[in-house]
């Protein structure tokens, strides 16, 4: 589907959810991170592409010819995924052994503060959706706004996460939590 904004991309991800709710939570909670991980590892390639340290065969979600494309959908993805895949994995984590307590807390602080990432992101990737060489000398110089906007991501999920048992944080980043 086509978004016109990242808070489109998010609201249609929760109101698809609403028709397919997840019975648990932790395997979508890893598959969703580690895609938008994968996301912000392209992004890096094409970086390395456009600064010509990496070949053009090395990138692995998109082509040489369609990074433009791929690099101005990645905010409108990662929005999608936050409602699609990352709040529901949190509340159905229940399904997996979480305290609701905890599952709900995670899952209500991502809602607090989604419409400040969502603004966020979508002011990022106003920088270079209609202006793409912007985004590539941004990585020339070692920047990207799509990266930021990934990171951000992370950022938001680690920060959810911060309330759940370590052992589920353990499992969701693959490394130890402390």
């Amino acid at each position: 589907m086509n978004y016109r904004t990242c808070y489109e991309a998010y609201r249609h991800g929760v109101n698809s959810r609403i028709a397919c709710p997840l019975s648990h939570g932790l395997y979508k909670l890893i598959e969703s991170k580690e895609r938008i991980q994968r996301s912000g590892d392209e992004v890096m390639r094409i970086s390395g592409v456009v600064n010509k340290t990496k070949d053009r065969y090395e990138l692995t979600q998109c082509t040489y010819e369609d990074k433009a494309f791929w690099l101005r959908e990645v905010p409108l993805n990662v929005a999608y995924r936050i409602g699609y895949e990352i709040v529901p994995g949190l509340r159905a984590l229940v399904s997996d052994g979480v305290p609701s307590v905890q599952s709900e807390s995670a899952a209500r602080h991502i809602e607090a503060v989604i419409d400040n990432h969502l603004a966020q992101w979508e002011a990022l990737r106003k920088t270079y959706y209609k202006n793409i060489p912007h985004e590539y000398e941004l990585m020339r110089s070692g920047n990207s706004n799509a990266m930021e906007v990934v990171g951000s991501a992370l950022q938001l999920i680690d920060d959810a996460a911060s309330v759940l048992p370590p052992d589920v944080r353990q499992k969701i980043w693959g490394v130890c939590a402390a």
